[in-house]
């Protein structure tokens, strides 16, 4: 079916002679303009045409990622591009691999867990996938959690994960929405959106998250926050296939660190340097202005970066690497010991024996 959509969409885009200015737009000095009139076109030309707008929806429902690109909408009131604070969704490689990737994870009915850099737009592109599923796809429940409720749903606050999938969908044409309207903004108390299609998608916070009722697909967003996250794990287990984990880190020492660790779960690294918007100027930018475990770990990624649980600071390990160089030193492997003699106290005698290698 996904290759019959491919070839309806590339028909459907030549008939009504689509263009795609995504392809070359410029994340650096973004000109949204093209992007906008180009959208105007296509919508102009598939509703001269339903035959047009059925093939396209066939495509949509297999390719989300090319939906949320052609149609999909986004907010940015910290951007400071110079560009509009509601944008076309355009998306960077980076980006759409995800989309692809949480793809095979629901088609394969596996778990997945995501490790990012701040800002990267995971939120926004779990939100916006969420959404575009339940519009194409028929009883599905896709299930959205955070540490705190007022992050899962809060109405008016683009902070939430369910007002970004209201937001999103509130401002795609008429023809994808099915009987979407304002309606929906009332079940902010049930944290429950509906489709027509029969599909919802559903929020919990904390504790709460994977409770009651089985999900296709549950996001769990900044998961190394949650403070009961192996209950959330043992009740998502029983109601999903499809959980997939997405967080900045935070140091070592709490459940997703282990779970990224473990060697159990298939994992996807959204790095800073995916970004096509960020450089080695934002880089420093941001060393100048944050301290320095705070950039290690929601900036770099570096686990081994917090304050908490950690005897030798990763930057101290790195800066020893080459150290026999540095220092003009002969590796001979010979064995030395140290003695830490107690005083007094509940003080205990230590001794500690290192022998000196190089690893190639």
């Amino acid at each position: 079916m996904a290759t019959r959509s491919n070839h309806l969409y590339r028909g459907s885009c030549e008939a009504i002679s689509l263009t795609r200015p995504e392809s070359t737009f410029d994340f650096r000095n973004p000109d949204y303009t093209p992007i906008l009139q180009a959208r105007v076109e296509r919508l102009a030309a598939i509703r001269s045409d339903p035959a047009l707008l059925a093939a396209l929806k066939v495509h949509y429902k297999y390719n989300p990622w090319d939906f949320i690109t052609d149609w999909g909408v986004t907010y940015a009131p910290k951007a400071n591009d110079g560009g509009p604070i509601l944008r076309p969704f355009v998306m960077f490689p980076k980006q759409v691999e995800w989309h692809k990737w949480v793809w095979d994870k629901w088609q394969n009915n596996e778990r997945g867990l995501t490790e990012k850099s701040r800002e990267s737009g995971v939120t926004w592109l779990a939100a916006s996938l969420g959404a575009t599923l339940c519009l194409f796809w028929d009883d599905l429940t896709i299930g959205y959690g955070a540490n705190l409720v007022e992050l899962v749903d809060s109405l008016g606050d683009m902070d939430s994960i369910l007002e970004k999938c209201r937001f999103f969908i509130d401002h795609l044409p008429p023809e994808f929405k099915g009987d979407w309207d304002s309606a929906n903004k009332d079940c902010s108390k049930e944290k429950l959106l509906r489709f027509s299609t029969g599909s919802r998608i559903k929020g919990q916070g904390g504790d709460q998250i994977g409770r009651g009722g089985r999900a296709t697909m549950y996001f769990v967003d900044e998961y190394a926050h949650i403070r009961q996250a192996k209950h959330v794990d043992q009740a998502l287990s029983a109601n999903t296939d499809t959980q997939i984990d997405i967080s900045t880190v935070r140091g070592l020492a709490n459940a997703f660190a282990e779970k990224r660790h473990s060697g159990r779960v298939d994992v996807f690294t959204f790095h800073w340097r995916d970004d096509p918007r960020k450089d080695e100027a934002w880089y420093a930018k941001q060393i100048a202005q944050f301290d320095p475990v705070l950039v290690a770990q929601e900036i770099d990624i570096n686990y081994a970066a917090s304050v908490e649980g950690v005897l030798i600071p990763a930057e101290w390990v790195n800066a020893a690497v080459d150290a026999d160089k540095k220092l003009g030193l002969d590796i001979t492997g010979r064995k030395r010991g140290a003695l830490d003699v107690a005083d007094e106290g509940k003080d205990k005698l230590a001794f500690a024996i290192a022998s000196v290698i190089r690893l190639e």
